[in-house]
């Protein structure tokens, strides 16, 4: 058994170790590695276990060689080393994201996109048949889906849409434009036909089929439930209307995570919220756990592998209604820059390793209203998104 004083010792030794502000560094043979970049003058917020919050950080062959102040990142600077002023902005680990739809993400970033702005038909149809017009590789049996459309504007400005004005457009391709609220469907004459909907179908349990004025035929306007839509549009495509319908019927041992679930009583959560810091873990250093991956992404620690995100405003300083309107400026991943943002210039001559203008981008950009994220929208524009999509909320839920 230790004495109590060689107890004090070793604790002392430890904080003195990790104190706050205290330099962290990788050297070899007594000599200071020459960093391939550097960032300094910023509020880099390491995450580690202390929360330690730096000024300056060094970046060799991939990996974080420094972690200090802007006296101890000097040796760390040679004449090809990428230097980056922050200029007091924060600096923090990338996010680690443990739950990921990438396929549907990118499918989403692909499909054409309102972006829950208040248009008017002209506008709408116009945007349509922007779309029609990119997919240049596209059939007539391919279908086109509308995302983020604010169709309560659209009615507002016309009174009611119908199958009418979308089979105004110029194509033979079957076209579901979905509302923002995920609620109401409005398809052309293509997609009613493919999908076998006459007037002789009868409206769906959780659902209702709008009939133009007089008679049976179909409108083209779907009021449905939302966790129906997912199924319908699996339906017309041919495959089982629900995903993971088999995943309980093909293992030979049943899933466990019903069995270890709490007990769900529709109270939801009263009472408990995050702080900031548990928020901002809980997509880093606790999701890199999850992984597994903890020992080399995460949090900002030497030896760790440098993925890193620059922020416009201080996540930790911004009053809680612009949290969700921060914006990312630069991102590292494994020491590399793999994006910047277009109004950014850090005047050190770099470039992002994926451009946003190349093919791609120039695509999506076409394909969503104010190009991607919105970025390019006016203040009331962005105030139209941040209300809709709110109220959208998660359109995935059943699928988890």
């Amino acid at each position: 058994m230790k004495a109590p004083g060689s107890i004090s010792s070793l604790l002392l030794a430890v904080a003195l170790l990790f104190s706050t502000g205290s330099a962290a560094s990788e050297k070899s043979n007594n000599k200071t590695v020459i960093a391939d970049t550097v960032f300094h003058n910023g509020s880099i917020y390491s995450l580690d276990l202390l929360s330690t919050k730096y000024t300056a950080l060094a970046v060799k062959d991939g990996r974080i060689a420094f972690l200090g102040d802007e006296e101890g990142i000097q040796s760390y600077i040679a004449k090809n080393t990428s230097v980056f002023n922050l200029e007091g902005r924060m600096m923090m680990p990338g996010l680690v994201d443990a739950h990921m739809h990438p396929l549907r993400g990118g499918a989403s970033l692909l499909k054409c996109n309102m972006n829950f702005q208040p248009l008017g038909l002209r506008k709408v149809l116009e945007k349509i048949q922007s779309c029609l017009d990119d997919d240049k590789d596209k059939s007539n049996e391919d279908w086109l889906e509308v995302i983020s459309l604010d169709y309560y504007a659209l009615v507002d400005d016309t009174g009611g849409v119908t199958k009418k004005d979308l089979d105004k457009l110029k194509t033979k391709r079957p076209i579901l434009v979905a509302s923002a609220d995920s609620h109401t469907f409005w398809v052309n004459s293509a997609a009613l036909k493919v999908s076998s909907l006459t007037s002789k179908t009868k409206d769906p349990r959780n659902g209702k089929f709008e009939r133009l004025a007089g008679s049976q035929e179909l409108s083209g306007i779907l009021q449905i439930l939302r966790r129906v839509i997912s199924r319908l549009i699996l339906w017309m495509s041919g495959l089982p209307s629900k995903s993971a319908s088999r995943a309980q019927a093909i293992p030979k041992t049943p899933t466990p995570q019903p069995r270890k679930a709490a007990p769900y009583n529709g109270n939801g959560l009263p009472g408990l919220t995050l702080t900031r810091d548990q928020a901002i873990r809980a997509i880093t250093t606790e999701s890199a756990r999850f992984l597994r991956a903890d020992a080399y992404i995460g949090s900002l620690e030497v030896g760790k592998l440098a993925d890193a995100i620059i922020l416009k405003a201080n996540y930790f300083e911004v009053p809680e209604q612009h949290i969700a309107r921060q914006k990312t400026l630069l991102t590292m991943v494994g020491g590399e820059v793999v994006y910047i943002a277009d109004e950014v210039d850090f005047k050190n001559g770099v470039k992002p390793k994926f451009k946003n203008d190349d093919d791609v981008g120039r695509m999506i950009k076409r394909r969503s209203v104010g190009g991607i994220q919105g970025r390019n929208l006016s203040e009331k524009g962005k105030r139209s998104v941040q209300r809709l999509q709110t109220r959208g909320a998660c359109v995935h839920s059943n699928h988890h």
